[in-house]
């Protein structure tokens, strides 16, 4: 399973800070993209970014790789800006919400994939013949929008409902992910293909992602065993 983070900042130089602090303990990195419509709270936009790093040439950013969490009415005109930042970072995916998908979704570039994001209460079974034709399902384990929001416990089953139902993709989770709700993932009979701490990892960083693995490495002994 792995672990990386989710990035959720309001000014530019918050999130050049916090990349700071965390590149060098992560390969990976979810950057979170709302646009105060979509939910409530409204983040650094695609295009600062692009702006900001325009200036610096970042070796170790070039290094790493990136996904972008599309918290937006309109990801069609985000994923275009999107288009423009690879040019200067190596993104993997982009993740898009059901809740703001066009019936007339088509994927519409190939230079990453494209996930989609189940929030706490979008219907599994209702939206399985959409959630096919995606590689990667994200579920939120939170209402998104802000971090720190109260983890959803009754998330988890939908990871078991999606591997049921013949979902062979990436499951990742997202929202309140630590210590203890990690516990709690780990007593499923199907694990998540990764999750994204937010706020978790805000202090004692490399403290916190030993946590996590350990807790990780004991369930994979478990299943070893058995």
């Amino acid at each position: 399973m792995h672990i990386y983070p989710s990035i959720l900042e309001k000014k530019i130089i918050d999130l050049s800070n916090k990349l700071d602090y965390l590149l060098p303990y992560f390969s990976h990195f979810q950057i979170d993209i709302t646009d105060g419509k979509f939910v409530p709270n409204k983040t650094v936009q695609i295009q600062d970014i692009i702006s900001t790093i325009e200036q610096f040439n970042n070796e170790t950013i070039k290094q790493k790789s990136f996904e972008f969490h599309l918290m937006v009415n309109d990801y069609q005109s985000e994923i275009a800006k999107l288009d423009q930042l690879i040019k200067f970072v190596n993104i993997t995916s982009v993740l898009i919400h059901l809740k703001s998908l066009n019936t007339k979704y088509k994927i519409l570039n190939t230079k990453y994939s494209i996930g989609l994001v189940l929030n706490p209460d979008d219907d599994v079974s209702a939206n399985i013949e959409t959630i096919m034709k995606f590689p990667t399902i994200q579920l939120m384990t939170v209402f998104p929008g802000r971090q720190g929001s109260p983890f959803v416990p009754e998330v988890l089953t939908k990871i078991d409902e999606l591997r049921n139902l013949g979902f062979k993709g990436k499951i990742i989770l997202d929202g309140s992910m630590n210590d203890q709700t990690l516990a709690s993932v780990m007593k499923r009979k199907y694990l998540p293909d990764a999750i994204c701490p937010g706020s978790y990892f805000n202090t004692d960083v490399a403290d916190r992602l030993k946590r996590l693995q350990q807790i990780s490495i004991s369930r994979s002994a478990k299943d070893r065993s058995s």
